[in-house]
This record gives C-alpha cells, structure tokens and sequence, in this order.
C-alpha cells in the first residue's frame, strides 16, 4: 500500500491521535486498518454489481 499525504484540521488530527492512543496504536495504523475495513465493505456491497475485476 502506498503512502499519501491528506491535509485535515488540527481538531481532525488531535481526535485522531487520541483514538490512536487509547488503541495503543499510530494514526497511520489507524486510517490504514480503518480504510482495509471500508474496502472490504465496499466489496461485499458491490458484490455481483462490478464489473469482473473490481470486486
């Protein structure tokens, strides 16, 4: 999975670190956990409706 860098409000960033924290984990881990379980929702939701190959 490749790095990218996203701009988001100083409140975004300190809310996150504190989640982070209280899972003992860094944000990256975080959004990278949180955006693995969205593609997997996404491709169960779209299952039988994407073309073959994105699903």
């Amino acid at each position: 999975m490749s790095d990218a860098m996203i701009r988001v409000p100083a409140e975004v960033r300190d809310r996150l670190a504190v989640i982070a924290e209280s899972h003992g984990v860094s944000i990256r881990s975080l959004v990278q956990a949180r955006r693995a379980s969205r593609m997997v929702s996404l491709r169960v939701s779209c299952a039988g409706l994407c073309p073959v190959g994105l699903s």
